[in-house]
Order: C-alpha cells, then structure tokens, then sequence
C-alpha cells in the first residue's frame, strides 16, 4: 500500500483551504479548466490528509513547534522579528507566517525560550535569541 503524505497545517490554514475549495467550487463554477479542477483535487487531498495543529490547546511550555509563534532577537542587530510556524500553504514571509520547511524555522523548531540558535541564510550566518513563544 502507498505511502500518504501527511499535511501538517495550522486551524487558520485548513479554514483557509476549505475557502479556496469552496470558492473554486462555486463561484469559479463554470471555469472547469485544468488548473482549477487540479487545484481541487490538490486541496481535496491535503485537506482529507490534513494533520491540524491547534497551538491553544497545547500545555505551554516555551518550546518552538509547529504553530507556535516565536519572537526572536538578532545577536548582531538587536532588531526584533515575530514568526508564526505554518505548513507550506500558510507561509507569507511578508505577514510573519514561516514555512516549517524553512531553514529558520528548521533551526528554532525543538528550542525553547532564552535559547541561541545559529541560522545559515543566503546572505550569512545569523545568530538569533528565542525571545518569547507563544501559542496563538
């Protein structure tokens, strides 16, 4: 039996795609070309694969996950920065919302408040300070 991938996504993700389906589904309703009957089918089957993490109901502790919302301190710059972690549909760099994916957010995931991390970004290395984590 095949192998099913399994799509983490924040609440607000899945609501998001359960948007867009209905969207594509009704009001896009006469437009049955390739790319949204595709888009459908794309979002039918993350949705039905869905793993939806609700950070509210999850004991605080301080530690960075999936959802959680981390507050960081660049070591060099002392400017601040706050990132939700999302699943890949969420992420919107411009909104603060990081793909888990994402090497910062691959490099925060397991730590927790008070702690270090050193990230490799395409313009350097960045050592950053886990400020705060919050569930929201």
């Amino acid at each position: 039996m095949p192998q099913v991938n399994k799509y983490q996504m924040t609440v607000n993700g899945s609501r998001l795609l359960r948007e867009e389906a209905n969207y594509r589904r009704t009001v896009r309703a006469t437009d049955e070309s390739k790319e949204n009957t595709e888009r459908i089918a794309e979002i039918d089957h993350k949705l039905a694969n869905a793993v939806v993490v609700d950070v509210t109901k999850i004991t605080r502790n301080g530690t960075v996950f999936f959802g959680t919302t981390v507050t960081l301190e660049n070591a060099d710059t002392s400017d601040e920065v706050t990132y939700q972690i999302v699943g890949e549909d969420e992420a919107d760099i411009k909104t603060g919302k990081l793909s888990a994916s994402d090497p910062i957010a691959k490099a925060l995931l397991g730590k927790s408040e008070g702690d270090t991390v050193v990230v490799e970004t395409p313009s350097g290395t960045v050592t950053y300070e886990i400020l705060t984590v919050e569930h929201i």
